[in-house]
């Protein structure tokens, strides 16, 4: 859609966020910290993740991300 992923994550959660995406580059599988994340809605919500990489049957390269989120809390509103 012309974004990245990392557009919908506030700004004070940005390093906490690419921490957890290079632990799971290295080990394959793990959880988040909480976040806030950006809703269709312009709001920010609150996140948990668990995730973890699904690899290719024929030649074992990375496939997939598989996240399961977990909303934490509803945030506020932003504004323009």
């Amino acid at each position: 859609l012309g974004t990245s992923g990392y557009d919908y994550y506030h700004s004070d959660d940005l390093i906490k966020v690419a921490e957890c995406h290079e632990q799971l580059l290295t080990a394959g599988e793990g959880s988040s910290c909480c976040y806030r994340f950006l809703t269709k809605g312009r709001q920010w919500i609150w996140m948990k993740s668990n995730y973890y990489i699904t690899y290719n049957q024929w030649n074992s390269k990375p496939e997939f991300i598989v996240c399961s989120n977990k909303i934490i809390r509803y945030g506020k509103s932003v504004r323009k």
